[in-house]
């Protein structure tokens, strides 16, 4: 998602993971990774940010309080 994030550490993202950094207030996403428990911060891109806000009302992040309307892919089997 335009991040650099693996798809478990995206599917884990709140709006508690945006935090506005310097006087100019600039979105950045900060989340402990989930491999390796190293926090990371990277910049909201203005695609990402238009992302968020086109997922904002979805019923999905809405009961889940994230930011992507993803699942999970620990129930996926492989054929």
């Amino acid at each position: 998602m335009f991040t650099g994030f693996a798809y478990q550490d995206i599917y884990g993202l709140t709006l508690e993971n945006i935090v506005h950094v310097r006087t100019a207030k600039e979105k950045w996403l900060i989340k402990d990774r989930v491999k390796t428990g190293v926090s990371e911060m990277v910049p909201v891109l203005p695609i990402v940010n238009d992302l968020i806000k086109m997922y904002r009302n979805h019923p999905k992040c809405i009961i889940n309080n994230r930011l992507m309307p993803i699942d999970s892919n620990a129930g996926i089997i492989a054929i």
